[in-house]
């Protein structure tokens, strides 16, 4: 029983270790955080044993070096901090808060670009024995701060009641997906009250205060456009003073899937003052000109200042000196108040009218001496009884006194343009001006275009009445073409969204008038004034102009291109609209495709063909920027310039379009600063089946994130110029074998190690005399970039030689040879002993064949027993194969009516065997010998097939003949010259060399004869 429960308390304890197994754990990264804004990072430790209060260590590893722990802060160690972020502990701006014994929160007030990197929470162990982990990663990206919120700032003094409408521009350029909100606040004083918000997910909402007015329709909040926001107020109240500003918040979802908001922005302030009426209400008076001429027009306008105006009743009465002329009751209706005014209202000369809700009007067509004197408007507010209306209470207008004066004949006229040369499309505005005249005139208006007939443009009756010229009546239908009469003595032409026909010179004709008897008007004078106007149009030296800085430009980096426009007028204020186009590299004709459209407004309209540009493209209406550049943005790129105007509907159209060349963006891979060390080493091993391994360094890589493959090469002795690949390390980290590598025994004993982020390593495992060779590697380098992964460079290491030595005094020859041989013939391969440690030592000899660029095979084994075991297993294959022993230390295989695939390397290893004290044998060394090349040729193979093969037996062949045939010609040339010049001699001493003869042999003349005959006739011949 006591056993049963000692072995229950020791699994409760074993369970309770288990269970209280430590862990950290930090928010799920990786996070991105704005530059400037503050961050607050979470790490929780739970399992552990100790008190109750845990401490908490922050560390970082930057990307530049990602193996260096960079210390921050500490619960534990004041003296834990690293000088770089010493001075911003010491400030506060990065510090610890404890939430309760085992959390705590990293905070850091402002972050820096340098702030991004791998962050590292440890807590240190309070348990006797290390269980679970201690600490926990989290990654940081610090991105730039790209949100902006724009507001022109202004002073507005408004009246309880009036409208007010205010716009905020909100953008961003954040490449990471983010969402924005935006929210309108008033600010009085030190307090701020929201009005409206659009949160992250577009819902609308307004703060308490404004419900009820959102709900009315009182505020709205309009988009218009990409990025512009439009705060309208309907009516605006006097809690609506203050200072109105925009806010606009970055949101960006974290892993976690909680959004989090990372940037803010404010907007400049508005400072908007609301006059508040209530009840009351204000009267003003408008009289125009204070001197008049007779027969000159007359207004009296009153203007009210009311709230609520729609719910009140109001009558308004015209005063002249006191006296009462003219009013307007409750419901509109018109009263003149003495005989004279009701004759000249019947007659049209005076009519009183409510011009618009606020504004009411008393209007003298002509005035006269009678109409000379002080004006004032009474305005009553009036309550409905039962009985009719009763006045609740009255304002009165300040005073205004209109002087009359008498007629005069002696005109003048001037005539003023706003601007003697416009651009198609502005105003034109002229001013006919009547002095010196208390006449009642007229006047028209006339153009002459060039030589042609003047033609009237309108013509404005002494009454009033206005008739305007059949070329005209459409544009003055749409009010393009507007005639006033200013004053009683100035006339007014407007020609508005101006046509290049309207070119010319502009007459204004000014007649007076004298009224008879019978309503008759006679014709008293006329005067004439004239001045021209040149109307450039929109087409005229319009012309756009591509330009970059960067025609070529690395894959990775950004690229602009400038629009510049111009034309032989300013551009100032000319609607335009641009559209920015391409052609991709390697599309054939001319067909540009459009990629973003920027219309007369700022409207922004991207093709949905090239939607990828979208994501890295910054564009306004002169610059396009690209960030990021792929093989995908090389192209020829070109920009459209179409120049816009209203037409008589007031639709824009195009009158003018300009087309720049086209400018080529080559876009070529980056360059690599990729560095390989180049050193050549040399290892020796001094026996089989050790463990080489080989190094490959990188000592410069053009940037952190850039990836690289490796791949290791070997190069044989008897074949120094050829090398064999044994495997690749793609920058994927896939591992691929070479040809000759990809046997299951040779993928296990070629091994690729990364052992660093700049060391390779080839591990050959159970070395043999088949390693012998030269080994190098090759390091590529790879960036990936939006339209796939591009190598950037490719280096080669320096080589490694591996070598075998003998740790003991047994040594082989290692002389390396070749045989060539036909097919079916019996060839030898030897191996030879040179020395041994001991004189009583057996020996073991092992053959091994290696086929060209293939792997090592076992042939046979003679052990030191002189048993002999054939590699395959197959003792058949000793028809083949006979081994030999010439003489001690000497080996021989022969092989037997060879094939053509027995080429390749032979080659052998002895194994030097001793028995032992206990009858055992037992190794005590062993070596390889040097390479024997067997070179087969087939059977047919000729004595001219094997000169043809043989480069240097090619060459003797061919050349030797040559240099024969040359010395035989030069030899022979030689005699010929020789002869001919001796038979010149001998036919010069022919008579002399005659005589001599006959003096020295006498007996003989007739020989001398035949002689000299026999010459003669040689010289005739």
């Amino acid at each position: 029983m006591a056993a049963a429960l000692r072995l229950m308390t020791s699994l409760l304890a074993l369970a309770g270790l288990c269970a209280s197994q430590r862990e950290v754990t930090m928010e799920k990264g990786p996070l991105y955080r704005v530059t400037g804004y503050p961050i607050t990072i979470r790490c929780e430790v739970s399992g552990y044993q100790g008190p109750s209060e845990q401490n908490f260590q922050w560390s970082i590893y930057r990307p530049s070096d990602p193996q260096r722990e960079i210390q921050i802060v500490s619960t534990l160690r004041h003296d834990f901090t690293y000088a770089l972020y010493g001075a911003r502990v010491q400030r506060g701006d990065i510090y610890i808060e404890r939430l309760k014994g085992d959390s705590a929160l990293l905070h850091i007030t402002d972050l820096l670009d340098e702030d991004a990197g791998d962050y590292e929470c440890h807590t240190p162990s309070t348990e006797e024995r290390l269980f679970g982990s201690y600490s926990a990663k989290m990654t940081l990206f610090v991105i730039p701060d790209t949100l902006m919120a724009i507001m022109e700032p202004g002073t507005f003094r408004k009246l309880e009641g009036d409208p007010l409408e205010l716009t905020c521009e909100v953008s961003k350029t954040t490449f990471q997906h983010t969402h924005v909100s935006l929210a309108w606040y008033l600010q009085l004083g030190d307090n701020s009250t929201e009005i409206l918000s659009l949160s992250r997910d577009f819902v609308l909402m307004a703060g308490a205060s404004y419900v009820q007015r959102l709900s009315s329709g009182d505020i709205r909040l309009d988009k218009i456009g990409d990025t512009v926001y439009k705060l309208s107020i309907s009516k605006l109240q006097p809690s609506d003073q203050g200072q109105f500003y925009c806010q606009a918040v970055e949101w960006i979802q974290d892993p976690e899937r909680t959004w989090k908001d990372i940037a803010r922005k404010q907007s400049k302030r508005a400072v908007v003052t609301v006059t508040s009426i209530g009840r009351d209400f204000a009267v003003n008076m408008d009289a125009g000109k204070s001197s008049l001429v007779i027969g000159d027009p007359f207004h009296v306008t009153c203007s009210l200042k009311v709230q609520d105006l729609p719910a009140r009743l109001f009558q308004v009465s015209w005063l002249l000196n006191n006296s009462e002329i003219a009013q307007l009751d409750p419901h509109g209706v018109p009263t003149l108040i003495k005989n004279e005014y009701e004759l000249r209202e019947r007659q049209g000369g005076l009519s009183v009218v409510r011009k618009s809700k606020e504004d009411y009007v008393l209007k003298i067509h002509h005035v006269g001496l009678s109409d000379e004197g002080l004006y004032h408007c009474e305005v009553s507010e009036m309550e409905r009884t039962d009985t009719g209306f009763t006045v609740t209470q009255s304002k009165k207008s300040l005073d205004a006194f209109l002087s009359i004066k008498l007629l005069e004949s002696n005109l003048k006229v001037s005539l003023s343009s706003s601007n003697p040369k416009i651009t198609e499309g502005e105003s034109l505005t002229f001013h006919c001006d009547a002095r010196e005249t208390s006449s009642t005139l007229s006047m028209s208006w006339y153009l002459t275009r060039g030589k042609l007939q003047r033609e009237m443009i309108a013509n404005m009756e002494q009454d009033g009445s206005l008739s305007v010229g059949s070329s005209y009546q459409q544009r003055h239908v749409y009010g393009l073409v507007v005639v006033e009469k200013m004053s009683r003595s100035t006339f007014a032409l407007g020609i508005y969204n101006s046509l290049p026909s309207d070119e010319g010179r502009y007459t204004c004709q000014v007649t007076e008038w004298s009224s008879e008897a019978g309503g008759r008007w006679r014709k008293m004078n006329d005067q004439f004034q004239d001045t021209s106007v040149t109307v450039v149009p929109l087409s005229l030296g319009l012309t756009a102009t591509l330009i970059t800085r960067t025609p070529v430009v690395q894959v990775g980096s950004q690229f602009d291109l400038m629009c510049r426009v111009s034309a032989t007028y300013s551009m100032d204020g000319v609607p335009t609209s641009i559209t920015w186009q391409f052609l991709p590299s390697g599309m054939a004709g001319d067909y540009y495709q459009t990629l973003v459209q920027i219309s007369h407004n700022g409207t922004i309209e991207w093709s949905k063909t090239y939607q990828h540009f979208q994501t890295r493209t910054m564009v306004t209406k002169s610059k396009l920027r690209i960030h990021r550049a792929t093989k995908r943005e090389m192209a020829r790129y070109r920009c459209e310039v179409e120049v816009m105007k209203r037409d008589l509907g007031n639709r824009w159209i195009t009158v003018a379009t300009a087309t720049s060349t086209s400018l080529m963006i080559e876009v070529k891979p980056q360059e690599s600063s990729l560095q390989v060390s180049t050193e050549n080493k040399y290892v020796e091993v001094s026996s089989g089946n050790a463990e080489v391994e080989i190094g490959c360094e990188v000592l410069a890589v053009s940037q952190a994130d850039h990836q690289l493959a490796v791949a290791w090469y070997v190069q044989l002795p008897l074949d120094p110029g050829h090398a064999l690949k044994i495997l690749s390390a793609g920058y994927d980290g896939v591992v691929t074998y070479g040809q000759n590598f990809s046997s299951p025994r040779l993928r296990a004993k070629y091994q690729n190690d990364r052992v660093s982020q700049t060391l390779y390593q080839l591990r050959v495992l159970q070395t043999d005399n088949s390693d012998r060779g030269t080994y190098h590697c090759t390091v590529e380098e790879w960036m990936w970039s939006e339209d796939g992964w591009h190598k950037l460079g490719q280096k080669a290491s320096g080589h490694t030689t591996l070598e075998f030595i003998a740790e003991d005094k047994l040594k082989v020859n290692r002389a390396d040879s070749n045989i060539t041989a036909k097919e079916g013939t019996d060839v030898q391969v030897n191996c030879s002993l040179e020395s041994s440690a001991h004189s009583s030592s057996l020996f073991s000899v092992a053959w091994f064949h290696r086929k060209e660029e293939s792997t090592v095979k076992p042939l046979l084994t003679i052990q030191h027993n002189s048993m002999v075991v054939y590699a395959d297993g197959d003792e058949g294959t000793a028809e083949r194969l006979q081994f030999n022993t010439p003489s001690p230390g000497s080996y021989s295989l022969k092989l037997r009516n060879i094939a053509m695939e027995d080429g390749g390397l032979y080659y052998c290893q002895i194994d030097e065997w001793r028995l032992g004290p206990n009858g055992v044998w037992s190794q005590e060394g062993s070596a390889f010998s040097g390479y024997t090349r067997l070179i087969t040729l087939p059977p047919e193979y000729s004595v001219l097939g094997h000169v043809c093969s043989s480069p240097s037996l090619f060459n003797f062949i061919l050349i030797c003949p040559l240099l024969i045939f040359l010395l035989m010609s030069a030899a022979l040339i030689y005699m010929c010259v020789k002869s001919r010049h001796r038979n010149k001699k001998e036919i010069q001493l022919k008579n002399g060399e005659g005589l001599w003869m006959a003096m020295t042999d006498p007996i003989n003349p007739a020989k001398t004869d035949e002689k000299g005959k026999s010459e003669e006739e040689d010289e005739e011949d």
